[in-house]
């Protein structure tokens, strides 16, 4: 999201629905199934030109699509979603083989900004 309007949006959306998570890495085929997300990925991805973001495992910046290991990607569980939150893990932090609680912490410190107190439900993750 790159607009206060667009955040606005999105935490409105997600405040009144559950949010679907994707923890995957940017070049996952399946991204090609979900249009939106798709657009999300490559958007993020083509930001990282304009401003640098940072891990949300280790906090260290991300300055290029080469420094991204996997993107965590959240849009609201309704109909029609219009808006995706998205966040990165570092290629260092995602080819570390760190514990799946680790990822799954740093991702729920992420999303606690949306939803405060929310939690994942459980969920086989592969990597």
């Amino acid at each position: 999201m790159n607009n206060r309007h667009q955040r606005r949006r999105f935490r409105h959306e997600a405040t009144h629905a559950t949010l679907t998570t994707f923890l995957c890495e940017p070049t996952d085929p399946a991204l090609a199934t979900v249009p939106l997300l798709q657009r999300a990925s490559r958007h993020w991805l083509d930001m990282l030109a304009v401003r640098v973001r940072h891990c949300i495992v280790c906090n260290v910046w991300i300055v290029g699509e080469q420094d991204v290991g996997a993107l965590l990607m959240s849009m609201p569980d309704i109909a029609k979603p219009v808006s995706v939150g998205s966040a990165a893990i570092c290629r260092s932090c995602w080819s570390s083989d760190l514990p799946l609680d680790a990822l799954e912490r740093a991702c729920a410190t992420v999303l606690s900004t949306v939803v405060p107190n929310g939690s994942f439900e459980p969920m086989d993750m592969r990597r």
